[in-house]
C-alpha cells in the first residue's frame, strides 16, 4: 500500500500491513510501532523520545545500551551540546589506537592512554569527595587503612610560652603538610623581648591536634645566632629542650626552629 503527498487514508485507527510513504507524514498524536520501522533518509523529531531497548549508530547493537561504529574517530565519536551556554563536550576514540579522547569546550581536557592510565592533560584537577580518596586495598598489606583521603599543605601561627616566667613579645611562623593522619611541621620563634622567660620552651596552637597517647620527637635549632642544636618532643605541646632535657637559652634576637611529624586522630 502506498500513501502518496497530498493523499490520505481515512477512518477511525486504521491499521496497515506494509505502508510506503512519498512525501512527507506528520502524525498529529501517538504512533505505536510493534515491529520494524525503517527510514531511508533524515528523521527529525520534535519532542521527547524513549528508546526501550538496545541502539545502534552505524552498527546492529547486540547487547543492551548505545553502540556508535564508525570507520574512524569522527565517525565513532558522540558530542553533547549545551546550547544555554555554548558548552560543547565529545568523548572520541582515538583512530587506530587504545585511546578515549575527552573534548570539553573544543579542546582536549582528558584521555584514557593505550597503557589504560587516565591523564588529565587540559589543566585541571582530579576532584574527590570528602572522606573520598584513593583506595590501595588491592595491593598486599596488613595495615588497618590503604585509603588516601587527604592531602594539605598551609600556614600556621605558633604559640610560644616558657617552662616558667613569661615572655614579653616575641613573633613566630609556621608551615605544615599533611598527607593522610600524618603531619610535617615547622614553627619558628624569634625573641623580641624575653621578659621573665626561663626553663624550656612550649609550643601551642598546632594546626591539627595529634594523638594524644603518643609522643613524637623532633630536631630544633637556635638559628640566628649560635647554630646550638636543640631537640623538640611532642605530647600535646612541642616541647624544645637540650639533649638531657635542660633548659634553653633565653636571649633577645634567639630564633628557634623545630620540625617533626607526628600522627593526628583524623
Amino acid at each position: 500500500m502506498t500513501i502518496k503527498q497530498l493523499g490520505g487514508v481515512f477512518g477511525r485507527n486504521p491499521t496497515f500491513n506494509d505502508v510506503t510513504i512519498e512525501g512527507q507524514l506528520t502524525f498529529d498524536g501517538d504512533i505505536d510501532v510493534n515491529s520494524d520501522l525503517k527510514v531511508d533518509g533524515d528523521l527529525e523529531v520534535t519532542g521527547t523520545s524513549y528508546l526501550d531497548g538496545y541502539v545502534g549508530i552505524g552498527v546492529n547493537p547486540a547487547a543492551t545500551g548505545l553502540h556508535l561504529q564508525g570507520t574512524d574517530n569522527v565517525s565513532s565519536s558522540f558530542t553533547i551540546t549545551n546550547t544555554a551556554n555554548s558548552n560543547t563536550w565529545k568523548f572520541q576514540p582515538q583512530y587506530n589506537a587504545l585511546q578515549l579522547r575527552i573534548f570539553g569546550q573544543g579542546s582536549e581536557v582528558a584521555q584514557f592512554d593505550a597503557s589504560n592510565n587516565f591523564n588529565l592533560i587540559g589543566g585541571g584537577n582530579l576532584v574527590v569527595n570528602s572522606g573520598q580518596g584513593i583506595d590501595f586495598s588491592a595491593t598486599a598489606g596488613t595495615g588497618t587503612s590503604e585509603l588516601l583521603d587527604d592531602y594539605e599543605e598551609g600556614v600556621w601561627t605558633p604559640t610560644a610560652t616558657s617552662q616558667t616566667g613569661a615572655i614579653t613579645t616575641y613573633t613566630s611562623s609556621g608551615t605544615y603538610t599533611k598527607i593522610g593522619r600524618s603531619v610535617t611541621i615547622t614553627a619558628g620563634v624569634v625573641l623580641t623581648d624575653v621578659g621573665t622567660a626561663a626553663g624550656k620552651m612550649f609550643i601551642s596552637s598546632l594546626p591539627f591536634a595529634p594523638v594524644a597517647t603518643a609522643v613524637y620527637l623532633g630536631v630544633a635549632r637556635e638559628e640566628a645566632i649560635t647554630g646550638n642544636n636543640w631537640y623538640g618532643r611532642l605530647a600535646t605541646s612541642i616541647q624544645i629542650n637540650g639533649a638531657t632535657n635542660n633548659a634553653i637559652t633565653w636571649t633577645n634576637s634567639y630564633e628557634y626552629v623545630v620540625s617533626l611529624t607526628y600522627i593526628t586522630a583524623v
